[in-house]
C-alpha cells in the first residue's frame, strides 16, 4: 500500500512539471507575438515616411491665418498651441487669439487657424470709402488729377500733391475748404517783386536839405524820394525848376537851391497871416509845408490831400488827424503853424 502511494505521488509530480512547462512556453510565445506585432505597427509607418520625418515620435501640425509664416510644422508630443505660434514666427498685428486655448496640446494632423480681427476699429473695411476725383494746378510739386476720399479738404490735396513750392501764394486759398467731385484747384505764383530784391543805385543830393550826402536808393526811386530820405528841405529852400517826379539815375547829383532875399520875402508874404511869420496850414503850398520841422514831401502832400477832402483845419491840433503826424511831430511844429 505504501509503495503504491509513493509511485502515484511521483507520477503526479512529473505530470505537474510537464503541464507547468507547457503553460510557461505558451505564455512566452504569446508575449513575443504581441511585442513583435506592436513594434511592427509603430516602426513600419516611420520607415515608409522616413524622408518626411526628422525623428521618431514627431507629430505634424498645420497652422493657418494670421501668423508670420503659416505652414506645416513638426513638433514633439506634449507641445502646445502657444509653442506652435512661436515656431510660425508669431502672430500678425491683426490676429485675434481671444477665442483660442493657447495652452492646449497639439495633436498629429491638427489644423490650427488664427482668425483676423473683425471689429469697428479695423483699418481695412470690407466696403471701400467713396472717392472723388479732383485736379490741382500751379505751385505744387506734383500737379495733376488725384482720387481723394469724400470729405477731404484742400490741405489734404496739397499734401498728396507733394506740398507747395517756394513760390506758392495761398493768400486767396482756404486750405480748410472741402473738396467736391470734379473740382479744379489752382495755386497761384507769388509776384516777382515778392521774392526778388530790387536793384539799388547811388545818388547824391546837395544844397537846401537837412541832411545832404550820398544815398543808396531803389532803382525806381524818384527825386522826391531822395529829398525825403535826406530829411526834407530847409526853410530857405526853393524847389523851383526841380521835377519831384523825375526818376533817378545811378551817379546823379540833385542840387536844391535857396531862395533869394526878394523871393523869400515875397513867398513869406503869401503864406503867413500875421507879422509873427506863422505858416497857415490851410493855405500853404507843398514847398512851404516842407519848411516845417519833420514835415517832408510825404507828410506835406498828406496835409494838402487831407484839407482837399475834409476842408480847412479848425484848430492847429487837427493836423494830427493827418496820417503819419503824431504827437511828437505836432510838438515840433505847433509854434510855427496857424489856421487863421
Amino acid at each position: 500500500m505504501k509503495q503504491s502511494i509513493t509511485r502515484y505521488a511521483g507520477f503526479l509530480l512529473i505530470l505537474v512539471s510537464v503541464v507547468g512547462g507547457i503553460v510557461y512556453n505558451l505564455r512566452a510565445k504569446t508575449t513575443t507575438t504581441v511585442e513583435t506585432s506592436t513594434s511592427t505597427a509603430l516602426i513600419e509607418p516611420l520607415k515608409e515616411t522616413s524622408s518626411a520625418l526628422s525623428g521618431y515620435g514627431e507629430i505634424y501640425v498645420d497652422i493657418k491665418g494670421e501668423v508670420i509664416a503659416p505652414g506645416v510644422y513638426s513638433m514633439r508630443p506634449g507641445e502646445r498651441i502657444f509653442d506652435l505660434i512661436k515656431i510660425a514666427g508669431g502672430v500678425t498685428a491683426s490676429a485675434d487669439t481671444s477665442h483660442l486655448n493657447l495652452a492646449m496640446m497639439v495633436e498629429d494632423e491638427m489644423v490650427v487657424i488664427i482668425p483676423k480681427i473683425e471689429n469697428e476699429f479695423n483699418t481695412e473695411p470690407e466696403n471701400p470709402i467713396n472717392l472723388i476725383v479732383v485736379e490741382i494746378k500751379g505751385e505744387v510739386r506734383y500737379p495733376g488729377v488725384y482720387e481723394m476720399p469724400s470729405g477731404s479738404r484742400i490741405e489734404d490735396l496739397i499734401k498728396k500733391a507733394g506740398e507747395l513750392t517756394a513760390f506758392a501764394d495761398t493768400s486767396t486759398v482756404s486750405k480748410a475748404s472741402v473738396l467736391t467731385d470734379g473740382e479744379a484747384i489752382t495755386i497761384a505764383r507769388l509776384p516777382v517783386t515778392s521774392f526778388i530784391t530790387e536793384k539799388k543805385i547811388l545818388v547824391e543830393i546837395r544844397g537846401e536839405v537837412n541832411q545832404p550826402g550820398t544815398y543808396e536808393i531803389k532803382e525806381s526811386g524818384l527825386v522826391r524820394d531822395l529829398i525825403n530820405l535826406a530829411g526834407g528841405i530847409t526853410k530857405t529852400a526853393s524847389l523851383e525848376g526841380i521835377n519831384l517826379l523825375k526818376p533817378l539815375v545811378a551817379g546823379e547829383m540833385i542840387i536844391v537851391k535857396a531862395f533869394s532875399a526878394a523871393m523869400l520875402d515875397e513867398h513869406l508874404d503869401e503864406t503867413v497871416t500875421s507879422g509873427e511869420g506863422l505858416i497857415n496850414i490851410n493855405t500853404a503850398d507843398l514847398e512851404t509845408l516842407m519848411t516845417l520841422s519833420g514835415i517832408g514831401i510825404v507828410l506835406g502832400q498828406r496835409i494838402i490831400d487831407y484839407r482837399a477832402e475834409y476842408g480847412d483845419f479848425l484848430a492847429i491840433e487837427d493836423v494830427m488827424f493827418v496820417s503819419g503826424i503824431k504827437e511828437s511831430v505836432f510838438q515840433k511844429i505847433a509854434d510855427a503853424i496857424t489856421v487863421g
